[in-house]
């Protein structure tokens, strides 16, 4: 009821009462904006709404125009009035428009840059199954001073689980925000790159519209259905354990804070799925060695070339990491068609486990594989 019915009807009576209240303040607002930037009242820009629509948001300008043939920064550009106006955040009074005629909600995440479509993970798009916010979940745990990844997990788990109480406790918790003026920055760029730009150099395109990336918190529910599949579980070296969602979180937070450890994410950019993770595991600089692994969890994917890929990607990390000289890996002895696909990349097989593991009650042999950084030839994706 609340979601579909009553924030829809208090995003109208908040809009209408908000304007009706701050309408002069906007006029002067307007004049003075006109009159510090000669004529210019609005700063115009597309942003990304509910499930993709693009929407055309309008704030009060606070920066002068970049000059021709030059990239100044925001505290170049910013002017002592539009610097008030952003740290009190009157800049954004203009949106109340959007909220009225439902572009937007009273709370919900921030409408970011179209141009930054093509980098979110498939858990992140699911930030645009709810109207964008003036104010939300992120910006009273930090404004613009968060990292890209946090920021993005809060506005997931927003969109996964907001009700009214949590749009209540947003709604408080802004004014004590704005009215401190704190986790603020005047060019959030000092902090953390643009969206694009550190996401575009964190992805390797390893086949068409499948990409490694790094791991993120808000991959938990993702990995699910990954770390889940009782088809693709069966040619693992140990019966993993059924992962909840905050079992997930806890193995992401382990590998994210393990420098020995990388995990990068097998992602489906076309479809924005998750189907499956590479890693390098125990990577150890003085003896020069590391452990491989890979899940291709989604078997709809199996036989598309995307392991090999995975595989060659992650093989030249690992030689592109100092002092490492050899990558090891474990296998199923059952698994003849992953043992291949090892050998003909350049695995040789150094030593054969007899009944290692157990495997639906039953021992099984586990095949232990080597490269070497000499047998490495470039081996393209």
């Amino acid at each position: 009821m609340y979601k579909h019915f009553i924030k829809r009807f208090l995003d109208i009576v908040f809009s209408l009462t908000a304007i009706a209240i701050t309408l002069p303040f906007m006029v002067i607002i307007a004049v003075v904006c006109a009159i510090t930037f000669k004529g210019q009242i609005f700063f115009i820009q597309d942003r990304v709404g509910k499930n993709g629509a693009i929407f055309r948001l309008y704030k009060f300008i606070t920066m002068r125009p970049q000059p021709a043939g030059k990239d100044l920064a925001d505290t170049e550009r910013l002017t002592a009035w539009g610097n008030f106006l952003r740290k009190s955040s009157l800049d954004e009074l203009p949106q109340l428009f959007h909220i009225l005629i439902g572009d937007m909600s009273l709370i919900g995440p921030r409408p970011l840059l179209v141009r930054y479509i093509p980098y979110y993970t498939s858990a992140e798009w699911h930030r645009h199954d709810v109207k964008p916010g003036l104010t939300g979940l992120a910006q009273i745990n930090g404004r613009n001073t968060l990292d890209w990844e946090a920021r993005l997990n809060f506005d997931v788990v927003y969109a996964a689980s907001y009700n009214f109480k949590m749009d209540l406790e947003i709604f408080i918790q802004t004014f004590i925000v704005v009215l401190k003026r704190s986790k603020y920055h005047i060019d959030p760029r000092t902090v953390v790159a643009d969206f694009d730009i550190e996401r575009k150099g964190n992805q390797i395109h390893i086949s068409e519209g499948v990409i490694l990336r790094p791991l993120y918190i808000s991959d938990a529910g993702s990995l699910l259905e990954v770390k889940n599949n009782k088809e693709a579980s069966v040619w693992l070296e140990k019966d993993p354990p059924v992962y909840t969602k905050e079992g997930l979180i806890n193995w992401i937070r382990h590998h994210q804070s393990n420098p020995n450890n990388l995990i990068l994410i097998i992602e489906d950019t076309i479809n924005r799925k998750v189907i499956g993770h590479a890693g390098l595991y125990d990577i150890n600089p003085e003896d020069g060695t590391c452990i491989f692994g890979i899940l291709i969890g989604l078997p709809e994917y199996w036989g598309k070339g995307i392991g090999r890929a995975a595989t060659s990607a992650m093989i030249q990390i690992a030689f592109n990491t100092p002092g490492i000289q050899t990558i090891k890996l474990h296998v199923l002895q059952i698994n003849e068609r992953a043992i291949s696909l090892y050998r003909s990349m350049g695995f040789t097989n150094e030593e054969v486990l007899v009944d290692q593991t157990i495997k639906n009650g039953e021992p099984q042999d586990v095949i232990c594989m080597k490269m070497f950084n000499h047998a490495h030839n470039d081996i393209s994706i």
